[in-house]
């Protein structure tokens, strides 16, 4: 008697996979993509609301800094990108523009969280708080 090989079925989330540069298998994207998954291929993270801060501070700080001001242009911007979807230049441009914005807004980070560590412990010494208390 002859074994028959089974056949591996194909399934839906097999097809349309393109294997990136960490190892995550993700879909290629579709155009116009919707806002929220704009954000989620760029930023990634775990919640929404994270992502669009990240967004509308790279808007703010790095792309509408010609403008007037920079924080109602990005508003304008995410109101467009939310109502009329991503389209596939906007998408390329921005990726390549955040991917080039992000080593540097967490130098920053950094940079900030430092100084407002530093600005902390001086204002704590300053009040008397790191002396020694015995009862």
């Amino acid at each position: 008697m002859k074994k028959k090989k089974k056949k591996k079925k194909k399934h839906a989330h097999d097809q349309n996979v393109e294997q990136t540069a960490n190892g995550i298998s993700i879909k290629p994207p579709k155009f116009p993509m919707k806002f929220k998954e704009f954000l989620r291929r760029a930023f990634g993270g775990r919640h929404y609301s994270e992502r669009l801060h990240f967004f509308r501070k790279f808007l703010e700080t790095d792309y509408c800094t010609k403008y007037v001001d920079p924080e109602k242009t990005a508003a304008e911007i995410i109101g467009d990108l939310g109502r009329s979807g991503v389209q596939s230049t906007t998408y390329n441009y921005f990726i390549s523009e955040i991917k080039e914005w992000r080593p540097r807004n967490r130098l920053q980070q950094r940079k900030d969280a430092a100084k407002k560590r530093w600005a902390k412990e001086k204002l704590k010494k300053s009040l008397g708080g790191d002396k020694n208390q015995t009862k």
